[in-house]
């Protein structure tokens, strides 16, 4: 049960504003642990990585490269086995920030707004689908975000901190 009972827009501003926070800290924890991780600095992986690069490509990416391309494969083979995970963040991420919200008093009052996802929406066709989404929902998407945080910045701090992998002379 919700201890607030008059929410207000802002109480919905201030989660969206949070989940870009921790989204964008999760975002560093993997190019962190990606730049830690690989081997050699000229690999292709690394090369793929850059500025305009999604947490989703990221993950991808990282998903991609081989064991035998790694510092230390147990590290990667635990990023690997939370893969799903990490997709499901960023692309729910991109739900709470890319979608339409829609505010109505009477529901932002009660905890609740209505998020609308546009289908289609390259075809010419915009299908709005409304989703209510309760102040609760943030949270706990707060709550995913902030374990895979933890652990993609534990695995990062696993492996050594001379990122990118220095060339010996």
């Amino acid at each position: 049960m919700l201890a607030k009972t008059n929410f207000k827009n802002e109480d919905f501003f201030q989660k969206i504003g949070h989940i870009c926070i921790f989204f964008a800290t999760l975002d560093f924890f993997i190019t962190l642990l990606f730049l830690r991780l690989i081997k050699d600095p000229k690999s292709k992986s690394l090369k793929n990585l850059n500025d305009n690069s999604t947490l989703r490509q990221k993950i991808e990416l990282l998903n991609s490269v081989h064991e035998s391309d790694v510092i230390d494969p147990k590290v990667l083979i635990n990023f690997k086995k939370n893969y799903d995970k990490l997709v499901k963040i960023a692309d729910e991420r991109n739900r709470y920030i890319h979608d339409q919200w829609v505010f109505i008093e009477e529901d932002v009052a009660v905890g609740n707004i209505t998020r609308l996802h546009l289908t289609d929406f390259r075809k010419g066709v915009i299908t709005p689908i409304p989703h209510k989404v309760n102040i609760k929902d943030f949270d706990d998407f707060l709550k995913e975000i902030g374990g895979m945080q933890k652990l993609i910045g534990e695995l990062a701090n696993r492996v050594p901190n001379d990122f990118p992998a220095k060339k010996k002379a």
